[in-house]
């Protein structure tokens, strides 16, 4: 009957009473007997389970918790429940689910209808272990995540922490920044109840998970409050490398807040060098590795002004690794220019190293050399960050043994002096190159290990550290031979350099180098020579990059030149010499590269040899175009073989050119082994020619007598004392031709010229900024063969005033049918010149009164142009061709007849004149063209047929 009763009161509160989950107001607790029914079926239960009875327990606590919550004794009700589901989970893996849920309702019946949080968190533990050993971490995560509230800072933390490790240990999902950052917020609970020690644990924890995952802000956070942490539990060191974890990356703070960062920073730092006495490494500036370059030798100044003077530019740290290849060539060709024997194996000088370099081997430096190093520095930050006395660390082993290593204040050190940048202000988010030298005193072994610094912060805060230099190595390829580790990195020893006693040190200046130059033009600059070092220079040569542009002493192989020193040149002593440059021909921009090679007195020396490089940009304006065209003179066949050339000159410089110049041709020149100007010449007057005006000449060759190259002058104004310079003409080369075999010399030389035609000119030269200068210049126009037309500098068009001769019709590409000047048969037409006239005079009276017959001696005038000996036969039997057409009247009359021996055959040695006597007789007055019924043939002894010439001669007979 009781228990009808009870199941019956139990239904009934369970339909019309309040739910244990619901919060409602509380009620008066209920109290037990110890003799209870109740009681006595939960102790049951509790023997139950204390002998693994689970099953036998959870039937007891089930039965319980149904009389507790028809009582309405909810806490003995929430106990009963967290026992119950203890005992499901204790049994098989079936009941989890339903264990769960009495878990759930337990704790929720601590938290809400009998108030009891901490009994919550004890059945919160309990089921949370339960289900991790289930692998439920999410769900345990959850209960445990739940409990957590601001009336207990230390019990959240707890809570958090052990929710944390639940998002750890679950594998499906994998949870890793779940578990960080319930880390951070347990972390943060520590902070707020004091407990310093686990707060630090836990963020230390968090950050393995958000380091290098580009997670800034949150980054920024953990650091903070670990150098915070950390410098309250007196931890200074590691507060400080976490201050310095803010700083020496980007981010996303503020510049207000990453100044603070800063000060922190600055703060922390300076009290942990008050403790230890040791130079730390600073997280700021941030060192770039990969930019680390070392340049043996000081940098020149930079010039203040063209016209000052001018130091070679030397190796620089903005040198480009393309350039390497063009300087090595030039070093190669002074190297083979100063070895008596041929060079087996070249290995180019290396002054400047960097990524691109081989560095496995130690370079060389000498004693009171400077060593520069160029590093990046870069600021990340989006504040200005200051530096003081900045310099270079360094370690040095002297030759005699001992260690010297400059880690003090002190820079000027007996084995190396440092120099010191006293400020430098790195602007937010920028990076600067910095070059910071060292200058070794004594032999020995110099590594360069790090730079020093002062990073000054606000209201006179600064704290002293270094950053160290570790450039990156280089990644062997499969070719590469491997290290005696098996590393697969090359070893890199730039910056440890073996230093040497004694040296020569050329430092070369130059004085009047000019950027901006017309075309042609010639300039005069001095080249000082001084001789730093502590031995003596012995052989000095020099080679250009592009030839023709400098002249500089004697030429030797090659484009090398050599500056004499008779003696030497000593430790200490100077010495100047002139330098003739010759703008290039085309306008643009160029560069000039000159190199300078010195050897010293000690044979066995190493290095054998040193290098001074120069370059400079050079600015080429138009100036002139020089256009020739040679042809024979029709009284090459008398005295002496002669040559006209018809010059045009033009200023090819513009109206509205930022230069503008008027030109004067004041001499020209020719430079032939076989010909030379003549004084018979027709030029205008000395007229100055402006933008695109034109002057034409007429000039006379005439061969020499002997072979030799020779620059003959023909000066085109009065008192003109310009002289063309032949180191800028370039040897003749042999011409090439269609010939084979011993024929080309021979055949070539009737219409090769091998000639360079020479113009000196002298300009005035106004520039937009109202500057004036008188420049003088030459030109070359090489002449390859007569009849041709030379142009230089070559021009798309030809200029207004010459038209060019009409060629033939060409439509696709050159006419195959077209002879060239090295043609057999064009060529053997051209052998042999000649001429007829009528001593003493070409006007012959006669009485035909008296004598219808009128007999005229005349002479035939014959020169061999050509290189061998030439068989000529002449024939003046009659007219060979039909009547010409003549554009004038009256016209010569036909009607005479050769007499006497009238077909000759001889022999004309080459380049040699021949006078043939013959005779004309004619029947009437009038004037007889002599050359129309005369034919001459010629051939080689070792040709067969003989060759009609192709020179035509109008000579005209008058007869009275």
């Amino acid at each position: 009957k009781k228990g009808m009763s009870r199941s019956f009161l139990s239904a009934t509160k369970r339909w019309f009473g309040s739910k244990p989950g619901v919060p409602n107001t509380p009620t008066p607790t209920i109290t037990y007997t110890t003799d209870s029914t109740e009681l006595q079926l939960r102790r049951l239960g509790d023997l139950c389970f204390m002998f693994g009875a689970y099953s036998l327990a959870f039937t007891a606590y089930h039965a319980a918790k149904r009389d507790f919550n028809a009582d309405g004794a909810w806490l003995y009700y929430a106990g009963a429940l967290e026992m119950a589901a203890l005992s499901l989970f204790m049994q098989s893996a079936d009941s989890t689910k339903k264990a769960h849920e009495y878990a759930e309702e337990s704790i929720m019946t601590y938290l809400n209808s009998c108030r009891m949080p901490q009994f919550a968190t004890r059945a919160t533990l309990f089921s949370a272990e339960c289900m991790r050993g289930r692998g439920l971490h999410g769900e345990a995560a959850k209960q445990l995540i739940r409990m957590t509230s601001e009336e207990s800072d230390l019990r959240s933390a707890l809570l958090l922490e052990q929710a944390s490790y639940c998002f750890l240990a679950s594998v499906r999902p994998l949870m890793p920044r779940k578990y960080a950052f319930h880390l951070v917020l347990a972390g943060h609970r520590f902070s707020k109840a004091g407990q310093k020690k686990h707060s630090l644990r836990c963020y230390r924890q968090a950050y393995q998970v958000y380091e290098n995952k580009n997670w800034s802000l949150a980054e920024d956070h953990i650091h903070n409050t670990i150098g915070r942490q950390a410098v309250l539990l007196k931890q200074m060191t590691e507060a400080a490398e976490a201050f310095g974890l803010l700083l020496s990356r980007a981010s996303r703070q503020s510049a207000t807040q990453q100044a603070a960062f800063f000060r922190e920073y600055l703060t922390t730092q300076q009290e942990l060098n008050s403790e230890t006495g040791e130079l730390p490494t600073l997280p700021l500036p941030v060192v770039d590795n990969d930019s680390i370059q070392v340049l043996l030798g000081k940098p020149p100044p930079p010039s203040p002004s063209e016209n000052s003077l001018c130091y070679a530019s030397g190796v620089s740290f903005e040198s480009q690794s393309d350039e390497a290849l063009r300087w090595n060539s030039m070093e190669e060709q002074l190297v083979t220019a100063a070895s008596t024997s041929q060079v087996k194996i070249f290995k180019p000088t290396v002054e400047l190293l960097n990524n691109s370099t081989n560095n496995t081997i130690s370079p060389t430096s000498y004693a009171g050399e400077t060593v520069s190093v160029s590093v990046s520095l870069n600021n990340p930050l989006h504040i200005t960050v200051t530096l003081q006395n900045v310099r270079l660390l360094w370690s040095f082993v002297p030759s005699s043994g001992g260690l010297c290593q400059d880690n003090s204040l002190d820079v000027n050190s007996p084995a190396a002096r440092t120099h010191v940048i006293e400020r430098l202000v790195l602007q937010p988010d920028t990076s600067s190159k910095v070059i910071l030298q060292v200058t070794p005193q004594e032999v020995g072994e110099l590594c360069i290990t790090g730079l020093a610094y002062l990073l000054e912060g606000e209201g006179g805060v600064g704290v002293a550290g270094r950053q160290l230099l570790l450039p990156r190595p280089r990644l062997l390829s499969n070719k590469d031979k491997r290290p005696q580790d098996n590393s697969p990195f090359a070893s890199d020893n730039r910056l440890r350099l073996n230093i040497v006693q004694f040296a020569p040190a050329l430092r070369v200046s130059f004085q009047g180098l000019r950027k901006d130059m017309l075309s042609g033009e010639l300039s005069t600059v001095t080249v000082r020579l001084e001789n730093c070092g502590n031995l003596a220079v012995t052989r000095l040569l020099v080679t250009c990059g592009t030839p023709g542009l400098v002249a500089l002493g004697s030429p030797q192989r090659g484009d090398v030149m050599e500056v004499a020193l008779p003696v030497g040149l000593a430790p200490g002593a100077s010495v100047s010499v002139d330098m003739q440059v010759r703008a290039h021909d085309l306008r643009g921009s160029y560069t000039a590269d000159l190199l300078f090679y010195y050897e010293n007195t000690r044979d066995q020396a190493k290095p054998l040899y040193r290098l001074v490089r120069h370059s400079w940009p050079i600015l080429v304006h138009d100036s002139v175009q020089v256009s020739v065209t040679s042809s024979r003179s029709t009284g090459s066949s008398k005295i002496e073989e002669t040559l006209n050339l018809r010059v045009q000159v033009q200023n090819s410089s513009q109206v509205h050119d930022s230069v503008k110049c008027e030109m004067c041709v004041e001499c020209a020149a020719l430079h032939s082994p076989h010909w030379q100007l003549s004084d018979r010449s027709f030029h205008p007057a000395a007229v100055p020619l402006g933008p695109q005006e034109l002057a034409h000449f007429l000039l006379k060759v005439r061969r020499k007598g002997g072979v030799g190259t020779e620059l003959s002058r023909l000066p085109l104004i009065d008192n003109s004392a310009l002289m063309p310079s032949p180191e800028f003409l370039l040897p003749f080369d042999d011409q090439t031709s269609d010939f084979s075999g011993a024929e080309i010399r021979t055949m070539e030389s009737v219409v090769a010229l091998q000639a360079t035609f020479i113009v000196m000119w002298r300009a005035t030269i106004d520039t937009r900024g109202g500057d004036k200068r008188v420049a003088v210049g030459q030109h070359h126009v090489k002449l390859s063969h007569l009849g041709d037309m030379s142009s230089w500098p070559p021009s798309p068009a030809h200029s207004q005033g010459s038209p060019s001769p009409a060629t033939p019709l060409r439509i696709f590409g050159v006419d195959c049918a077209q002879e060239t000047p090295t043609d057999s048969l064009t060529v053997r037409q051209q052998l042999v010149t000649f001429s007829v006239s009528r001593p003493p005079a070409s006007t012959t009276p006669h009485d035909f009164t008296k004598d219808r017959l009128c007999i005229v001696p005349v002479d035939l005038h014959l020169r061999n142009c050509s290189d061998c000996e030439l068989l000529v036969k002449v024939e003046a039997t009659g007219a060979t061709v039909g009547k010409k057409g003549y554009m004038y009247s009256p016209h010569p009359c036909h009607s005479f007849h050769w007499v006497g021996c009238t077909r000759r055959l001889v022999s004309l040695p080459p380049h040699r004149p021949l006078c043939v006597k013959m005779a004309v007789a004619v029947g009437l007055p009038g004037a007889y063209n002599l050359g129309s019924h005369l034919t001459v043939q010629a051939r080689r002894p070792v040709d067969v047929d003989f060759v009609t010439q192709s020179w035509r001669t109008d000579a005209i007979l008058i007869v009275t």
